[in-house]
């Protein structure tokens, strides 16, 4: 139905509603298209498609590949990404619903487009309920640290020493600091720089000691309170190789950006600094910004 839909085909079973709907397929067969040129050309819009078997095509200029079996594409321009996919929308679509459960097989991976970009992003709006998404830091090598005394992320390279916080939003956090330094005596600092982002309350503890290595008793332990993300000292002066640094603690973040974990030494340690493998820091957030409770209280 429509001026030139299956206007070329020599193969059967077949179904186009819409002007030029499949207009292009010739020996490609058990299609469905509705939509005007829907099925009808490749991913750049010019190109023919002509071979795609046993797929869908909804909606306008809805594109397809020559490698197409039991795909699905949906909505105006979408793309289809070969056999055996389904595409809905295109990168200009901003916002997608569904209602109801959503069930995943065995097999079902979310995934992103590259190494580096999260595989799946949540955003909570202020007076809601828990996201699930979790963010955790955990290089699975030493980093090197500088031999200084100015204020320096914890983790690296750029990238990856960051963890993004969203508006008005109560985040829990916890973290392990295994640092190696040099010889020179030296306090350690601790803080949490932010980007953009506003706090409206941050309360944290950590729990400190210095030691020579795996295995290594320390009987010394320093335990100090913030509640600020400006911290503070959080061990006395050492000479021991090792500072670990156990922390954790609330966040209830007002506008929405990024934290950057960071220390400082009191004075360069010597010799070469790393932050060991092994160290870590996870947030995740658990509601609003003024939320007093998750969850149903046992009892």
């Amino acid at each position: 139905m429509g001026y030139g839909a299956l206007q070329n085909t020599t193969a059967s079973n077949n179904t186009a509603v819409g002007i030029a709907a499949l207009q292009n397929i010739t020996t490609g067969a058990l299609n469905t298209a509705v939509g005007r040129e829907a099925g009808c050309f490749q991913a750049d819009g010019v190109t023919a498609l002509t071979t795609a078997n046993n797929s869908v095509y909804l909606g306008r200029d809805t594109r397809g590949t020559q490698t197409d079996s039991n795909s699905v594409v949906i909505g105006y321009q979408a793309v289809g990404l070969g056999a055996n996919t389904t595409v809905i929308g295109t990168s200009a679509t901003t916002s997608a619903k569904i209602w109801g459960t959503l069930t995943l097989d065995a097999g079902a991976l979310i995934s992103s487009t590259s190494a580096t970009a999260l595989a799946i992003k949540s955003a909570v709006p202020a007076g809601t309920g828990v996201t699930p998404t979790i963010q955790i830091i955990c290089p699975s090598s030493a980093s090197a640290l500088t031999n200084g005394t100015a204020a320096q992320n914890v983790f690296s390279p750029v990238g990856f020493d960051t963890i993004t916080v969203q508006a008005a939003t109560t985040y829990m956090f916890d973290g392990f600091y295994i640092l190696k330094t040099g010889a020179t005596s030296h306090f350690t600092s601790m803080l949490f720089a932010l980007t953009t982002a506003t706090m409206t309350n941050c309360t944290w503890f950590s729990l400190a000691t210095a030691g020579n290595g795996a295995g290594s008793q320390a009987t010394s332990q320093t335990t100090t309170f913030y509640d600020s993300v400006s911290g503070g000292q959080i061990i006395g002066q050492s000479t021991n190789t090792f500072t670990l640094i156990k922390f954790e603690g609330i966040m209830r973040v007002n506008a929405a950006g990024s934290v950057v974990p960071q220390i400082t030494f009191s004075a360069a340690p010597g010799g070469t600094n790393t932050l060991e493998i092994g160290s870590y820091l996870k947030f995740y957030p658990i509601g609003a910004n003024t939320i007093d409770s998750v969850g149903t209280a046992i009892g």
